[in-house]
């Protein structure tokens, strides 16, 4: 259905800063620091939570437990302007093009 990548497109949520000061690196912080700003594509697949961030003309996919990066996008001929995420794969538009990849 469209339900998964409507949501994507919807505006970001306001993150809450760290409680105390000169915390740079808080696991929810991490993945808005490489972000080219969309909002995120957040997928369960095989009981782990995964989540894809732009990076302008590449997406990188995290595995949400452990923040650690899993896998990275071939560079694209535009930049992102969104994206979007079903079971293994993973929907990108840029241009006018919308690019389907499966992990």
């Amino acid at each position: 259905g469209h339900a998964a990548f409507a949501a994507v497109l919807q505006p970001p949520m306001s993150v809450p800063s760290a409680t105390k000061g000169g915390e740079l690196f808080v696991p929810y912080r991490a993945v808005g620091l490489v972000s080219a700003g969309l909002p995120v594509a957040v997928v369960q697949h095989g009981g782990e939570t995964f989540v894809t961030a732009s990076l302008g003309r590449t997406f990188q996919i995290y595995n949400c437990a452990k923040l650690r990066q899993v896998f990275v996008g071939p560079s694209l001929p535009a930049g992102i302007t969104a994206l979007g995420a079903h079971d293994d794969y993973t929907l990108v538009a840029c241009g006018t093009a919308v690019v389907v990849y499966k992990r």
